[in-house]
């Protein structure tokens, strides 16, 4: 017990002062002054980072889905926007473009991992799929966007898995409505 706490206390901390790797002042490679250095390339990785951790916090992250750490991230979740678009204007570059382009990125990313899921055995298929099913949903997919990715990859889904596909984001759908 007193591993996890401590495991647990270090998480906190390291969420408290989250910042996307892409915005890491000693990341030598991606690091920019709020001036020069911002592309939109740099812009949609730091989106990316954020849209990641909130995707991994849904299906549970590190020590388990803790609505204390969920509330850090959506609280740095702003400041973190504010800074990334302030210096996306200070360059030039059109941050909402951006930001579209990491969220569908990202999306596409736990979509795969979705479907590919549902082709697992089954009690495998419902555990994953469910966790990449609240990932989708925090990522705000919508119903248009899930058929999009379920006719992209219909040819290679056995019925089975296109079944359970569906049955699993109504049901994680049916489980957040009623929190």
């Amino acid at each position: 017990l007193e591993g996890y706490q401590e495991l647990y206390a270090r998480f906190k901390h390291l969420m408290e002062n989250f910042k996307p790797f892409s915005l890491s002042g000693n990341n030598a490679f991606l690091a920019f002054p709020s001036r020069k250095g911002m592309t939109k390339w740099k812009a949609t990785r730091a989106y990316e980072d954020i849209y990641q951790a909130k995707a991994k916090i849904a299906i549970g992250g590190i020590v388990g889905k803790a609505a204390e750490l969920n509330q850090i991230i959506k609280k740095d979740e702003k400041k973190l926007r504010a800074e990334i678009a302030e210096a996306c204007k200070l360059n030039n570059v059109d941050s909402g473009q951006a930001d579209s382009a990491a969220l569908a990125g990202v999306r596409s990313k736990y979509s795969r991992l979705f479907w590919n899921a549902t082709k697992m055995p089954e009690k495998q298929a419902i555990k994953h799929g469910h966790d990449y099913a609240v990932a989708l949903l925090e990522l705000g997919i919508t119903i248009k966007g899930f058929k999009q990715s379920f006719m992209y990859r219909r040819q290679e889904l056995p019925e089975k898995s296109q079944e359970l596909g569906f049955n699993l984001l109504r049901e994680a759908a049916e489980k957040g409505q009623n929190k």
